[in-house]
């Protein structure tokens, strides 16, 4: 069965007023700041109040100015205008779909500048959408690609070249579609549960942590073929957040509901795995969810990391800050900072030049780390 391309005219459900509108909120801020002899590299921690949800998801930082936010839980998504230190000056809160739809997984696209991919995850569809630049506009819907039902929950979605990938929740794997001819597609089946894609900067293959299974699915885009890679079990387990960066595809391990390990790495081009161990208080026992390069990490050689609460409440939730060595082959220095509200189940990270963005699933708050000035 082949499935088409289709344009929507109004999946933007129209909620208590004709501008789609969930909420407009007065943005709210409490700062907490960083001891001036700390080695963190920013200044103060924020914490934004966000429109109220039971899950707050993803973060996509459209430009300088706006950022997206994803509620799954109402299928909500936020559009937020910030400043330079992330302080939400207006924002605007839109349904998504219907409110079961599951608004969930956020990726920036190259091919269409300014537009956004976002999954829906109960729907079983991928969006493009124009964010439109400003916080009290719905955003457009400018493009549908329905996914085949062997692909049900869409969770992650990204851009490799003419393809859009997605992480399947509902049976574990990973379809690529071409999004310039969407009957054109690729299912990859995996074991529970791939939930994120990073395309190798080397060998350009595509790799996704399944976090269930203790593996990492690697994919052939030439040959469509799929080989599995287990990560060591006496290292840690929960492989999840995954991303491109130097010399390899690099991903972080959540551990269980009983403990974190603090274990991160990459994986080379012939597919061995290096493993890093946090030894910090706090780090030594992380659970790690996500992770995301300085925008200038090539000079600053720096990879942020996320420990939650999300499995064990009594794990710290904290942004991390690992420096290495120019060759990434050795850590320098290692600092972490908690998030001042307990029990956040921190979820997503995002670096920019002048903060780093944390959402907060349990809270309905957007965290935003400021750099110093001599950062």
């Amino acid at each position: 069965m082949k499935y088409i391309i289709a344009i929507l005219g109004a999946i933007v459900a129209l909620i208590h007023s004709s501008n789609a509108v969930v909420s407009r909120k007065k943005p709210t801020v409490q700062i907490e700041r960083v001891e001036p002899s700390s080695d963190f590299g920013y200044d103060y921690v924020l914490e934004n109040d966000l429109h109220d949800a039971v899950q707050t998801h993803e973060i996509c930082v459209v430009n300088s100015k706006l950022i997206l936010i994803s509620q799954m839980s109402e299928s909500v998504l936020i559009k937020a205008v910030v400043d330079s230190k992330g302080v939400i000056q207006r924002m605007g809160a839109f349904r998504i779909g219907k409110s079961t739809s599951m608004v969930h997984g956020l990726s920036l696209s190259n091919k269409f500048p300014g537009k956004v991919w976002v999954t829906l995850e109960a729907d079983n569809i991928v969006v493009l959408i124009d964010p439109v630049n400003n916080s009290q506009s719905p955003p457009r819907i400018v493009r549908e690609i329905l996914l085949p039902p062997s692909a049900k929950g869409p969770h992650y979605v990204g851009e490799f070249g003419n393809e859009i990938c997605t992480t399947n929740k509902g049976t574990a794997s990973v379809t690529c579609v071409n999004y310039l001819n969407p009957s054109d597609y690729t299912i990859y089946q995996g074991l529970p549960n791939p939930i994120f894609i990073a395309q190798h900067p080397i060998n350009r293959m595509l790799y996704s942590g399944e976090d269930n299974s203790n593996m990492i699915m690697k994919m052939n885009p030439k040959t469509k073929s799929v080989t599995q890679i287990p990560v060591t079990s006496t290292t840690g387990r929960t492989p999840v957040g995954m991303i491109s960066g130097p010399k390899g595809v690099w991903f972080v391990l959540a551990g269980n509901s009983t403990q974190g390990t603090g274990t991160f790495g990459f994986i080379d081009e012939n597919d061995s795995i290096v493993y890093y161990r946090l030894k910090s208080p706090i780090g030594e026992k992380a659970a790690l969810l996500h992770l995301a390069f300085d925008v200038n990490y090539w000079t600053t050689h720096t990879l942020y990391l996320l420990s939650t609460s999300l499995l064990n409440k009594d794990i710290p939730d904290a942004l991390i800050t690992v420096k290495f060595n120019s060759l990434w082959n050795e850590i320098v220095s290692e600092s972490a900072k908690l998030i001042p509200t307990p029990h956040a189940m921190v979820h997503r990270i995002a670096a920019t030049s002048t903060n780093i963005f944390v959402t907060e699933l349990a809270t309905s708050k957007l965290a935003s780390y400021v750099f110093d000035e001599i950062n």
